[in-house]
């Protein structure tokens, strides 16, 4: 009996091992990356700003003899208590290269590679300055703690856990805090992969995230003053009133809580309706394409 339990003892060990000596790259096509976080801009008077980003992979492209691929960031920010203005939309295009046989990622920038992340990494060492790329505090020292796995889809990637509790580097999706983590510093930001997908399927996030996984655009528009979706929730019949008479409408497209695209359907007019009765109970994601950009709600099947 006790040879059995070693057996299994070791076979556990062993495969649970595997699990990280696989090296999985960052995706270089079809990826997303979406993220939300809230920093401290001042605090006499209070004053939190807003931001959600996301980075999806595009073409590649050629400098020397080294591929990259193109990410493209898409970026906005609003402030919560002291809301000045419609908030701040940049748009930033980074390069990645990646060393497979060396387990490094590099960004090209300004002229040359700056490494990234480091995914061969041992406990016990110092993470490199240069994974400080945007608004670290640059006295921050940040040490591998211990090297575990986490799942990303199907497969367990490696994980570098640090002496920053809550920051994680994770092979294949960046680290926990983001594709490119930005704080200020422990206690004034805070940023989280809400979803990562490949090809349309969710594969991680930091959260428990129920939403489509999708890249920002940006005409995109997130109030609901543009649409009236009643009765909310329903059994399954919806009607949507897109009240300004000025915005076009293309398309509807409806989300389940795992980012699959349950309906699709064009539209000719600002008054239209939609079955889900033969859905599951839950919430659902509409998205409505305009000539405006895309406005989003959360409809309920009860």
């Amino acid at each position: 009996m006790k040879s059995i339990l070693l057996f299994a003892s070791l076979s556990l060990s062993v495969f649970a091992k595997s699990q990280t000596n696989v090296y999985y790259p960052i995706p270089d096509s079809a990826a997303v990356w979406y993220e939300e976080g809230v920093f401290l801009v001042s605090s006499t008077p209070l004053d939190l700003d807003y931001f959600k980003q996301s980075y999806s992979t595009g073409n590649d492209t050629m400098i020397g003899s080294y591929t990259y691929t193109k990410i493209h960031r898409n970026y906005y920010e609003y402030a919560i208590y002291m809301n000045i203005g419609q908030g701040v939309y940049n748009y930033t295009l980074y390069l990645l290269r990646q060393d497979t046989a060396t387990r490094r990622v590099y960004l090209y920038r300004n002229g040359s590679d700056t490494l990234l992340y480091d995914y061969s990494l041992s406990v016990g060492d110092t993470v490199p300055a240069s994974y400080k790329i945007r608004d670290w505090n640059p006295s921050m020292i940040i040490t591998i703690t211990a090297i575990d796995s986490v799942l990303v889809g199907g497969n367990y990637h490696k994980r570098l856990n640090t002496n920053i509790g809550f920051l994680k580097y994770i092979e294949g999706v960046g680290s926990n805090q983001g594709f490119i983590p930005v704080m200020l510093d422990f206690e004034a930001g805070d940023n989280d992969i809400m979803c990562f997908s490949v090809n349309g399927i969710f594969q991680y996030s930091n959260l428990n995230w129920s939403g489509p996984c999708l890249p920002l655009s940006q005409n995109e528009i997130t109030t609901n003053d543009f649409v009236s979706v009643y009765p909310n929730p329903s059994s399954g019949i919806f009607n949507i009133n897109f009240g300004d008479a000025y915005l076009q409408i293309s398309e509807i497209e409806i989300y389940n809580s795992l980012g699959e695209k349950i309906f699709f359907s064009p539209v000719t007019n600002n008054l239209t309706s939609i079955n889900l009765s033969s859905q599951p109970k839950g919430i659902y994601f509409l998205l409505a394409k305009t000539d405006a950009g895309i406005v989003s709600c959360k409809v309920i099947v009860e």
